[in-house]
């Protein structure tokens, strides 16, 4: 399958990658050093937006959320000392484009030695078909349960971890869902990929993430109907 550059009008809401890795640091210790070296970059800093309390709890979503964010007008980037991220937060720039941006970040990270051990990298694309919330308009196959009584059925939400080699790709579809971004609110039909793996080369990092991008994109495009992508002025 060709797999489209663009697509307009974009659907895409969130476009995460993310490195969880071993540190000896205190949250102190992150900012103190992670800061000084992305401060001009990043003029404005935050802080996370996971309590502390949740973050203490036992769950790897917010065990491995951010204490710190910083942005600028396009990009942002979030940490703590065990986790660092970082986001298109502007118009979606493209891969050929958002991709440099990456290796610049991570190479630029990694020369700092915080991480003793890269333990997960993972990328995260969200979209929003917005003002659609039938998932038979979009998807080649609608999930279904099998019953055997003659029950009607109408799915809302799914959520699957598939594999391929050593990436897992957690994909969930809500048929009708709300995002918000920064200060615009976005409904509709909902795909949520993340692609990510344990089995790290720390050689090649930046190659793991382009890798991951392409298996997620893969399995976006291969949900879709080919007649729905012509919809979306694809160009190729």
């Amino acid at each position: 399958m060709i797999l489209p550059k663009e697509i307009s009008p974009n659907p895409l809401i969130t476009s995460t990658v993310e490195l969880r890795f071993v540190s000896d640091l205190s949250e102190s210790e992150a900012l103190s050093q992670i800061y000084p070296a992305f401060a001009q970059e990043f003029p404005k800093l935050n802080p996370g937006l996971i309590p502390k309390e949740l973050k203490q709890s036992s769950e790897e979503q917010f065990k491995y959320s951010a204490d710190y964010i910083m942005n600028n007008d396009n990009f942002s980037i979030a940490f703590s000392n065990r986790v660092f991220t970082f986001d298109n937060i502007g118009n979606y720039v493209l891969w050929g484009n958002y991709f440099p941006f990456i290796k610049s970040q991570v190479d630029k990270f990694l020369s700092l030695k915080i991480a003793k051990k890269i333990e997960r990298v993972g990328i995260r694309y969200v979209s929003v078909f917005s003002n659609l919330i039938n998932m038979d308009e979009l998807l080649i196959n609608t999930p279904s349960v099998s019953l055997s009584n003659n029950y009607s059925q109408e799915m809302n939400l799914f959520r699957s971890l598939l594999k391929v080699d050593e990436v897992d790709l957690l994909l969930q579809i809500a048929r009708s869902a709300k995002v918000q971004k920064r200060e615009k609110s976005f409904s509709g039909l909902l795909i949520d990929i993340d692609a990510s793996t344990k089995s790290i080369d720390e050689n090649k990092i930046i190659d793991i993430i382009d890798s991951l991008h392409t298996e997620q994109k893969k399995l976006f495009f291969g949900l879709l109907k080919p007649d729905f992508i012509n919809t979306l002025n694809p160009t190729y």
